[in-house]
Order: C-alpha cells, then sequence, then structure tokens
C-alpha cells in the first residue's frame, strides 16, 4: 500500500502555552472555548501565521530528510517524504481556514503566503549557517510540581524547529509574522510567556546540551531577521511557580463545574477591546450573558 506525502500538522501541544495563556489572559475567554466549546472562528493575521508556518516547516522537513538529519515521529524519513512547502499550504488551507474565514479573505491571505515564502526560502541563511535541522514540529514534555499541594502539572511544547549548532549544543527556533517588526516588537516577546517557558524547558528537555532560544521574525514581504531576544532570568526561575498557580486554580474551576458564564472575567479594557485587531470575540457574551445563564 503506498502512502502519499507527509503534511505535517502542527498547532497547539496538548498542554502547551497557548490554552495556558489564554487561561491567564482571561479565564472566561478560556471557558468560553474549552468549557462551552463555542466557535470563534480564526482572524486574517492569525490564518496568516498559520499558513506560513506550515510551509515553512515543510520545507524544512524537506531539507532535513534530504540531508538525512531530520528526526520525524520517531522515524527518519527519507527525501521527498513531505509535501512541498506550496502544496502543504494549499492542503491548509483546506484543512485550517475553510468555514472560519470568508473566501475572498482566504484567497488573498493564500497568494500573500505564497509570495512570502518565495521570498524566504530564496535567502541563503533561511537555514542558520552551520545547524543542522534535528526536528520540526515535534512536542517536547515536561512536568511542573505545584509548591502548594505536590500535584505535577504536564507541560509540552511544540518547537517550530530545533536544530544542532556547530557547538553541537540544541536550538529551538521560534517563527513570528508581523506587519511591522520594530525594537518595541522584539524586546515584548522576550517577555512572552511563550519564550519564558522555552528557556525554562529547553535545559531540562536537553540537560547540559540545550544552546538557546533563537527568534526567527518575518516581514509581509517575506523578508526575516533574526533579532537577538533580551535575557529575563529571574521570569525564567518563578516560571514554574506561576504556571502552577494558574493550573491549580483552572482545575479548582473545572472540578466545581463552574459553568462558563461563571468564569472570572479579566475587565481590562485592553483585553477586551483590543487595540488591535478589534474586540475580543467573546465579549457580548461576557457582557449580556449572566451567570445564571450557564
Amino acid at each position: 500500500m503506498s502512502v502519499g506525502p507527509i503534511y505535517i500538522s502542527g498547532g497547539p501541544s496538548p498542554h502547551g502555552w497557548s490554552g495556558h495563556a489564554d487561561f491567564r489572559l482571561c479565564p472566561a475567554w478560556w471557558a468560553w472555548r474549552k468549557i462551552a466549546k463555542v466557535s470563534f472562528g480564526t482572524s486574517e493575521p492569525l490564518a496568516r501565521g498559520t499558513l506560513m508556518a506550515i510551509g515553512i516547516c515543510h520545507w524544512r522537513a524537506g531539507i532535513g530528510s534530504k540531508v538525512g538529519t531530520l528526526r520525524y515521529r520517531g522515524t527518519k524519513p527519507a527525501a521527498g517524504s513531505f509535501l512541498s512547502m506550496h502544496e502543504a499550504v494549499e492542503e491548509a488551507v483546506k484543512r485550517e481556514l475553510i468555514g472560519k474565514l470568508d473566501m475572498t479573505t482566504i484567497r488573498s491571505v493564500e497568494a500573500q503566503v505564497h509570495m512570502m515564502l518565495d521570498v524566504y526560502t530564496r535567502e541563503p541563511a533561511a537555514v542558520p549557517i552551520g545547524h543542522r535541522i534535528i526536528h520540526v514540529e515535534e512536542v517536547v514534555e515536561g512536568w511542573i510540581e505545584d509548591p502548594v499541594d505536590g500535584i505535577e502539572y504536564p507541560i509540552t511544547a511544540r518547537p517550530d524547529m530545533i536544530t544542532l549548532g556547530p557547538d553541537n549544543k540544541v536550538y529551538w527556533w521560534d517563527d513570528k509574522v508581523a506587519a511591522n517588526p520594530n525594537a518595541k516588537l522584539v524586546v515584548s516577546y522576550s517577555f512572552s510567556g511563550q519564550f519564558v517557558m522555552a528557556n525554562w524547558l529547553g535545559p531540562r528537555a536537553w540537560p547540559g546540551r540545550f544552546g538557546g532560544v533563537r527568534l526567527s521574525l518575518t516581514h509581509h514581504d517575506g523578508k526575516f531577521e533574526r533579532p537577538h531576544l533580551k535575557a529575563v532570568p529571574a521570569m525564567v526561575a518563578q516560571f514554574p511557580t506561576n504556571y502552577a498557580y494558574y493550573e491549580r486554580e483552572k482545575r479548582r474551576l473545572v472540578a466545581a463545574g463552574t459553568p462558563a458564564a461563571a468564569y472570572p472575567k479579566a475587565e481590562h479594557d485592553q483585553i477586551c477591546v483590543r487595540r488591535y485587531g478589534g474586540p475580543c470575540p467573546a465579549i457580548d457574551l461576557c457582557a449580556f450573558k449572566l451567570p445564571s445563564e450557564g
């Protein structure tokens, strides 16, 4: 039985930063999605980022399998095992976007991503010089013990790329897409929980071999840069305590059978009515649905 080219299904990891961050941002926002199972679709920026990430990871998987350094889902795939980056984008549109955005927006985003990928992959340093690609979109796992009751919480991540550097250390790469990258945006990533978590989990996943987290920032024209991320050691050290605090509270609310409408709300102007991308998709539910209504 022949098997077609592999489509890499990425997305959030089982116990990753995405869902955890949603709860920290606003427990009610998390509950509408996870408890009440309300679907809010997606947005144009998220769609663009999703398609770009899928295209890049297939391109990298193709390189890693061709030179024989890639390990994917416990196997060593042969060259040509994966969909090409453009084929992967077309497949991702079917799987990830149809029904979540109008077709005019989808086709516009898809065309832009194809252009961005062509520019991105023509640049000679798009794969760091001297680095070998060993993983794309593979789950990294760890555990955090709650200092209050000793319960261990799973924590996972799905790095966009893991490489083995020329110094024989393991590097964790994350891709971001931005319309107008600037110094302020780069600094903000240093303080993002996603990167704080990665700098905490990486040394535990690869003891003594972890080289650090690197950011690959792509512009809407396809050009990219690798800016330096500011070190935030105090935040990294406190990460497990913070993580446990929110996980403990989340489990308490779930165990109590709390309806989504009764979850704590952020009540913050920059969270409920965001400066970019419009209001929170759940704003009407939070504003007009009483807790007693479930």
